[in-house]
């Protein structure tokens, strides 16, 4: 009986060695790894995550190849629209050759040549792969002469806005200044209000007086208290004032011009600031 219960107690379940336990143990943690992995990795696939990373990681080498390749540097700058902006001048004011194109902020640009050059009423600046930038310009026109206290001959714009010295006298409306000596005009900035007006009224009489009247002009004036005041060829002296009423004053001047004709008598001065109350001085 006893050998009996011993031999069935030897053929029981076997204990496993310490070694033997890990081993299985190490195979069933690893194959639920692998199994986990893979199944992270079909997740990542299915949501787009694996070729969202892939497409970043073209998108970053893409971005190196913009950034370093010489095929994007801008050589130089194409002006469009200007009759007084040169290539050179361009180049120099827009500061963008050498440059990587896509390192240029047209906004930034514009407003560098806006700064530099008064003439510019109106710019525009495009980028063009690969290294291409096109200025387009609306230029202000040069209409009238005003010349300051101290002689010196500014150009202001068809807007009234001065875009630098005069270097002749030819072709444009001149006024002289009769007022301080020290008034003074900042090139790119517009004129003080009272003194465009002025240069209006100015055109208005360059422009009517002569085709109305027949007469001649040798210079425009402006004062601060007696406003645009015209010299004819003769010398004689037509205050005009402000442009209100403009024709009215230039069909008083042709009656006077026509009267002197028919009677002879000549005047020196003639003032028509107020149509109301001409005066004549002879």
């Amino acid at each position: 009986m006893s050998e009996g219960r011993a031999q069935a107690e030897i053929k029981g379940p076997r204990l496993l060695l310490p070694d033997e336990g890990q081993a299985h143990g190490h195979r069933r943690r690893g194959g639920a790894a692998e199994k986990q992995g893979w199944r992270l990795l079909s997740e990542d696939i299915k949501r787009g995550r694996l070729f969202a990373l892939v497409g970043l990681v073209f998108m970053l080498a893409a971005a190196v190849s913009f950034a370093t390749s010489p095929e994007y540097i801008v050589q130089s700058v194409t002006v469009e629209g200007s009759e007084v902006l040169s290539l050179e001048q361009a180049n120099e004011i827009a500061g963008v050759a050498g440059r990587n194109i896509f390192t240029i902020d047209p906004v930034e640009v514009r407003s560098r040549l806006a700064d530099e050059a008064a003439l510019l009423k109106g710019v525009t600046v495009e980028t063009r792969l690969p290294n291409e930038v096109i200025i387009r310009v609306l230029e202000r026109k040069p209409a009238v002469v005003w010349v300051i206290g101290d002689g010196t001959p500014m150009l202001a714009s068809d807007d009234n806005v001065v875009v630098g010295h005069a270097s002749t006298l030819d072709g444009f409306v001149t006024i002289f200044d009769r007022g301080p000596m020290t008034d003074t005009f900042t090139v790119g900035q517009p004129m003080p209000v009272h003194k465009a007006d002025a240069t209006e009224t100015a055109q208005q009489i360059y422009m009517m007086l002569p085709a109305a009247t027949g007469v001649g002009l040798r210079q425009l004036e402006w004062a601060p208290d007696n406003g645009v005041t015209a010299i004819t060829a003769e010398g004689q002296r037509i205050e005009f004032g402000t442009g209100d009423e403009m024709e009215r004053k230039i069909k008083i001047v042709q009656s006077v011009v026509q009267d002197s004709v028919r009677s002879g008598k000549t005047w020196s001065v003639l003032d028509v600031r107020s149509v109301d109350r001409p005066s004549i001085k002879r």
